[in-house]
């Protein structure tokens, strides 16, 4: 009875430690009297956990609240110490792995880039995403290594979350039913979780981004290929295989004809169709910007011909944003979330492309009750990817 009773106080003890030390997360530099005030955990509990956390090493003192005043007394505050642990966040494209050292505050220590446009088969991508962390490892000698808590990787593709296994990678057939957690693990002897990288995304921005504050969140990436994470009420939804979703596999109607949003609105699919209307003879600034060769071609250079007012680009671009806002408003109806917020390379070449798809989906919402989303707009260069990699990690680190 009374063994009973020891682990039901132990376990207590550990969930205000918990809440405590979450809350000091989510609101930065705070004082003892913010926190028990805000948590109904009294006077004395908070500050035996503080001090718990002070001798641990997690939290330090010091640091000003949001808006502070200069004149009178100030509070001692406590705020997460960014020192205490790190963990490697690695944000994997069809292009390119981005590997970042991340601390306990989500500040990027070092960031490394490597391509992986010519990887040749499962071995050789295994081997580049190790090289990649083992590189970033060997450039913080300074940190010990008990203090990194693991390893988060996003991927593009699908993925068997709980076994850490890539299924399948997009626009890379070959690379298939690849178990890189326990490789990485077996090699590094690091925790290692690794998720389709629009969730990670959106887990990032729900913990540190733009989606600070809300429980209802699409993250939708459009780049070389489109993708979505989805939160509701503040968990990540997966459903049975973790492909839930998969926005850009959204079936709708397009000029008579039935195709996926991926298919009329990527990267590849814009430019494809640019250089198909030009070598139909259509007028276009984009010949002379291209000096002739239509297939050098890319999204960077019609937007600028979108930027000098070519009704061509201009057009084309218009119509992407259509197609793009018509799964925006179906999933809108279907999730009703708080925010959205858009991402990847479509919108980091184009202000007004990011524009038309706002003004489009607003257009097109008929409920008068998503009306009120939020848009936001993250740039790829931002480093939200690496940390919403690394988020698989502290959010177990924080119990969250």
């Amino acid at each position: 009875m009374n063994h009973t009773k020891k682990i039901g106080n132990s376990q207590i003890r550990e969930d205000h430690k918990t809440k405590v030390l979450n809350y000091i997360r989510i609101n930065n530099a705070v004082s003892r009297t913010d926190i028990y005030k805000s948590t109904n955990i009294s006077k004395p509990t908070v500050t035996r956990v503080i001090e718990q956390l002070l001798e641990e090493g997690l939290v330090i003192e010091g640091g000003t609240a949001a808006g502070e005043s200069d004149v009178g007394r100030r509070p001692v505050y406590v705020q997460i110490n960014p020192s205490a642990y790190y963990c490697v966040g690695v944000n994997i494209s069809k292009s390119a792995i981005q590997a970042s050292i991340i601390d306990l505050s989500m500040n990027i220590i070092y960031k490394k880039t490597t391509s992986i446009k010519r990887i040749n088969g499962v071995d050789d991508f295994k081997h580049i995403v190790l090289s990649c962390i083992n590189e970033i490892l060997g450039q913080v000698n300074n940190i010990d290594r008990s203090k990194i808590l693991g390893i988060g990787i996003g991927v593009p593709g699908t993925v068997d979350y709980n076994k850490g296994t890539i299924m399948t990678f997009a626009s890379k057939p070959d690379i298939v039913d690849v178990n890189l957690k326990d490789f990485i693990e077996e090699e590094l002897k690091l925790q290692v979780f690794i998720d389709n990288n629009a969730k990670t995304r959106a887990l990032g921005e729900y913990w540190y981004g733009y989606g600070i504050g809300y429980k209802n969140i699409i993250f939708v990436v459009c780049s070389e290929g489109i993708g979505s994470g989805i939160i509701t009420d503040g968990n990540l939804l997966r459903g049975k295989n973790n492909v839930t979703g998969e926005f850009g596999q959204m079936i709708i109607n397009v000029d008579g004809g039935f195709n996926s949003v991926e298919a009329c609105c990527a990267l590849g699919s814009v430019e494809s169709s640019v250089k198909a209307l030009l070598k139909q003879g259509n007028q276009s600034v984009l010949i002379d910007l291209a000096k002739g060769d239509i297939e050098s071609i890319d999204y960077k250079l019609i937007c600028k011909g979108a930027a000098k007012g070519d009704l061509l680009c201009i057009e084309q671009l218009k119509h992407a944003a259509s197609i793009l806002s018509i799964g925006l408003v179906n999933t809108i109806q279907i999730v009703n979330p708080e925010i959205i917020i858009l991402s990847g390379e479509l919108f980091d070449e184009s202000e007004y492309f990011y524009e038309l798809v706002k003004e489009y989906t607003r257009d097109r919402l008929l409920n008068i009750l998503t009306q009120d989303t939020v848009f936001a707009r993250r740039k790829v260069v931002d480093g939200l990817y690496e940390i919403g990699a690394a988020t698989l990690i502290y959010k177990r680190f924080f119990q969250d």
